[in-house]
């Protein structure tokens, strides 16, 4: 096997083997080589069969590599939508096993009563585990901008789902999952964006990039340490903040005092000199 490894046309499986296999056993390994290459694959295929039906090639792959290791292995979704006022939009879907174990992939899928027979305040103290957990794990590259999720976004909220629908939680409910959505503006003259995902991660990512009014949408798949192929950002209107709105108000009211002192001062000094003419 070591001589297969070794040749020149295996170097990069070599450096990926040896550097996942200190982290991880080996049904791990197999579960994240399988993914990997199902996402290679529908990267190929995707202009022959459509995004919607790649998602559920993606999916269903997923679930064909859960199924070697006995159960479904934690995963982690994140989709990116970016409109052209530059604004935008994430949505975040987590396996709750991430942040509550040291060792997430050695715990079954949690049930929906984990989440549904917890009162508002635990409801509360779980988000803020979550949050804890994507801010020490994922950043958010603009340009050479690197910045904390909390830092990138403006807007977030927590809503429970069923990790395999993607519905609304219910009692029936076999694997719950949290979906965070959150909203944020795009740093001013940034051209393109990445993210990165932490080395101490132990999950795989998919991310999806996207335009708003474009639905070509291409997924890549992020080990623990890796950043994102940069995608490419389209703002064709610069939004403006609270801040600057409030600043341009004050600037265009300083403009009109001074204008209007302006007018004054030439009105008067026209009525002077047509009074001397005229005495004259």
């Amino acid at each position: 096997m070591e001589w297969i490894l070794n040749r020149p046309e295996n170097t990069r499986l070599n450096r990926l083997l040896c550097r996942v296999f200190h982290k991880k056993t080996g049904g791990e390994i197999l579960h994240d080589l399988l993914l990997r290459h199902a996402l290679t694959q529908c990267r190929v295929w995707q202009r022959m069969v459509g995004v919607s039906t790649l998602l559920r090639l993606s999916i269903f792959c997923i679930i064909a590599c859960a199924a070697a290791r006995g159960h479904t292995v934690p995963n982690l979704t994140i989709e990116a939508v970016f409109a052209p006022s530059g604004s935008f939009r994430l949505e975040i879907n987590l396996d709750p096993r991430l942040f509550l174990s040291d060792q997430p992939a050695t715990l079954p899928p949690v049930p929906a009563a984990w989440y549904l027979d917890q009162s508002a305040a635990q409801r509360l103290e779980t988000h803020a585990k979550a949050a804890v957990w994507l801010g020490a794990n994922l950043k958010l590259h603009f340009e050479a901008q690197m910045m904390a999720l909390d830092e990138a976004v403006a807007e977030t909220e927590f809503v429970a789902m069923d990790g395999a629908t993607s519905l609304p939680l219910t009692a029936e409910t076999a694997e719950a999952h949290l979906l965070l959505r959150a909203r944020g503006t795009v740093p001013e003259g940034s051209g393109d964006f990445a993210l990165s995902l932490g080395k101490a991660a132990q999950v795989s990512l998919i991310l999806l990039n996207s335009q708003e009014g474009n639905e070509d949408r291409r997924p890549q798949v992020l080990f623990p340490g890796e950043t994102s192929r940069p995608f490419k950002l389209v703002v064709t209107a610069k939004p403006r903040t609270p801040e600057k709105a409030v600043r341009d108000g004050r600037l265009a009211t300083e403009l009109a005092y001074a204008l209007g002192a302006v007018g004054v001062g030439l009105i008067l000094i026209i009525a002077w000199a047509l009074k001397r003419w005229l005495v004259r």
